[in-house]
């Protein structure tokens, strides 16, 4: 029977068998790093807050550090598989890479252990979820936004909507993105619903979760 202090030893777990140990012995080993904290502080921003859009700069003002220092550690903590990296999606490669890019923790289980109120609202550990599979995201100068870019053999735009109801609304980043790149499927993750919605050309499905997670068939639209 799982007692319920449980939750308590697994975090001290994180803390010890996994953060600690990485930041502080691993990373510095393997990588040039004076400042060990400045590498846990940016674990524990984009762990607080999944799917956070940064700018180097920004940041750096930030934590008052040097803009090179911050791209540097956000890079080492992407080799050591603590966080991973979206860029906004472009046909330009050398345009996407110069873009604001966005950032999550590798798994859904980090932001459990650093900040166990984030289990009160988990669209965002879903969305961490599925844009795991994914390398790209997408941002406009009108902030029309789509959470994940699929690219395993064709572009697929997918949403993460992990409630009961969809509003039109929920979906112009969507269409805005198919329509910008003539892009003629979509896909919205929602907690329970099913739909299909077409403007001319253009088809987004809503698949729940479950489904996408259990369906090979649906997940082969996406995932190889």
């Amino acid at each position: 029977m799982i007692e319920e202090d449980d939750n308590e030893v697994l975090r001290k777990y994180f803390e010890e068998s996994i953060f600690e140990r990485v930041i502080y012995r691993d990373i510095v080993a393997g990588f040039n790093v004076h400042e060990p904290v400045v590498l846990r502080k940016l674990l524990n921003m984009i762990s607080f807050s999944p799917g956070m859009l940064l700018d180097y700069k920004d940041l750096a003002d930030e934590l008052q550090r040097d803009r090179r220092t911050i791209e540097s550690y956000l890079h080492y903590l992407n080799e050591s598989f603590l966080i991973f990296t979206l860029y906004n999606y472009s046909r330009n490669q050398l345009a996407s890479s110069r873009k604001k890019k966005k950032f999550y923790p590798s798994l859904p289980s980090f932001p459990c252990a650093i900040n166990p109120e984030v289990m009160r609202n988990p669209g965002k550990l879903i969305e961490t979820l599925i844009a795991r599979d994914a390398k790209f995201f997408y941002r406009d100068p009108y902030k029309r936004e789509v959470d994940c870019i699929f690219t395993n053999g064709k572009v697929i735009p997918v949403e993460v909507k992990y409630r009961d109801r969809i509003k039109g609304k929920d979906l112009s980043g969507l269409f805005a993105f198919m329509k910008k790149f003539k892009i003629s499927e979509g896909m919205v993750i929602t907690r329970k619903s099913r739909f299909e919605i077409k403007k001319g050309e253009m088809r987004v499905t809503g698949i729940p979760l479950f489904e996408y997670l259990l369906n090979p068939t649906q997940n082969s639209l996406i995932i190889p």
